[in-house]
């Protein structure tokens, strides 16, 4: 089959690449969406005739049909009771590098101009509203919509994942784990000696050969809240279990099973879990006093097509992605990353350190992406907790990152954080589309 490639056009362009392989069994293969920094999803029931073309995306409740006409395949993409036309031709779209370079003389907008763009991004939608965190010299203002607080707290996903990031960093420091340690020396019982093998710095930085998800979860991912009963017993039995499609360190693949898996590691190591480690060693010292697990009353409801969506909560798993947030913590927690200061700049220098390269010409060190652009240092922008646009919360339907200003149906959020390191200035723009509770 090979590589196939088209554009969805769901509010905001997504350039999709469907890569299927033929196998002893029938057919395998993964989605990418480039524009979300979603590589490797994995299909499941890839159907393929001389007419036709199928495939389901479990993790993300998509599905796409499709039939041959004049050298390519013509159909839809159907994900949350909405079908899409979607035609997918040969091959793949040239990537380029994205996310803007930063100029040598660059300036935060001023408010009229950043409430002017927030109101074209909120537009008329029923309750949907919108929030602008600027930061100078470490100071923070906030253009807010109508009908929104600061002190607001919403579920910032896959940004959790920077934080995991700075855990490792805290314990690889004070010498508690090394990066390169072998999770088999963490968890017994796992046989194979390639996942056995596999080290911290791979669960990371998305190089452990480990899917997107656990085998185990699938059975949950349609669910309101699919991540709620996935405890311990069910992690260590996938991991004891699993069958990586490729080695450690062969190709990237996101993976919120690896990320999560870490997370666990690190608990305890640290004595205690994750949330609690996490907690007392990163986002308490950091001056987060809004940022931990809970669901209070200050927490907003997601939406998706179909209304209110469930907010979703973590057991073992939470490392991947179970932090909640308002805007002036990700103000905060953003400027720190571009400005750490002596307390944090050599967990912000591990991080970044010895970056392995990725698509679109971006590279990956622990849980961030670093773009680079001809030579010259692009803004960091940290988006699914990787960096390039940190986009705080995640859509009901899969819909993960992309341009906050487009984003159609979120969750809670997203938010795009936009930290520009050197010149003493973060500026905040988050773009957090949600109906209040």
């Amino acid at each position: 089959m090979g590589d196939w490639w088209g554009t969805l056009d769901a509010g905001q362009k997504l350039r999709l690449v469907a890569h299927i392989e033929r196998t002893d069994d029938g057919y395998s293969g993964t989605l990418d969406s480039i524009d979300q920094g979603a590589i490797g999803l994995a299909m499941a029931n890839i159907e393929v005739t001389d007419t036709a073309l199928s495939f389901d995306l479990p993790q993300v409740g998509g599905r796409y049909e499709g039939e041959w006409q004049e050298g390519r395949w013509v159909g839809a993409w159907k994900q949350g009771g909405v079908s899409l036309p979607l035609t997918l031709e040969r091959g793949a779209p040239d990537v380029e590098a994205t996310g803007p370079v930063v100029p040598d003389s660059w300036d935060l907008p001023d408010d009229d101009a950043v409430a002017e763009r927030l109101a074209a991004t909120v537009g008329d939608q029923d309750g949907v509203v919108g929030a602008v965190a600027l930061v100078e010299d470490g100071e923070a203002r906030f253009i807010l919509s109508d009908g929104l607080d600061a002190d607001r707290r919403f579920e910032i996903g896959s940004v959790t994942k920077v934080f995991t990031a700075l855990l490792l960093a805290d314990m690889v420091l004070d010498g508690t784990v090394g990066l390169n340690d072998p999770i088999g020396d963490h968890i017994d019982g796992i046989d194979d000696a390639a996942v056995a093998a596999i080290t911290l710095r791979q669960l990371s930085n998305h190089h452990s050969g480990l899917p997107r998800l656990p085998a185990n979860l699938m059975p949950f991912a349609q669910l309101p809240d699919p991540y709620a009963s996935y405890d311990e017993e069910m992690l260590l039995h996938w991991i004891r279990n699993v069958e990586p499609a490729r080695a450690p360190d062969e190709a990237y693949e996101y993976s919120n099973g690896a990320v999560g898996l870490l997370g666990y590691i690190l608990g305890k190591r640290a004595g205690s879990d994750f949330k609690t480690a996490l907690l007392e060693r990163i986002v308490r010292p950091m001056g987060l006093a809004d940022t931990d697990f809970e669901i209070d009353e200050r927490s907003v409801a997601g939406h998706n097509p179909q209304g209110e969506a469930s907010p979703w909560t973590f057991q073992t798993l939470a490392a991947a992605g179970a932090l909640r947030s308002t805007i002036g913590d990700m103000a905060r927690f953003a400027y720190t990353l571009a400005e750490p200061g002596e307390t944090w700049s050599r967990h912000v220098d591990l991080i970044t350190a010895d970056p392995k390269s990725v698509q679109g010409g971006l590279n990956i060190g622990l849980g961030v992406l670093t773009p680079d652009h001809q030579g010259r240092r692009a803004v960091p922008q940290w988006r699914d907790g990787r960096v390039q646009e940190l986009d705080v919360g995640r859509s009901r339907h899969g819909s993960r990152g992309g341009r906050a200003d487009q984003q159609q149906y979120c969750r809670s959020g997203p938010a795009r954080l936009v930290a520009h390191r050197g010149h003493g200035a973060a500026a905040v723009r988050a773009a957090m589309r949600q109906k209040l509770a």
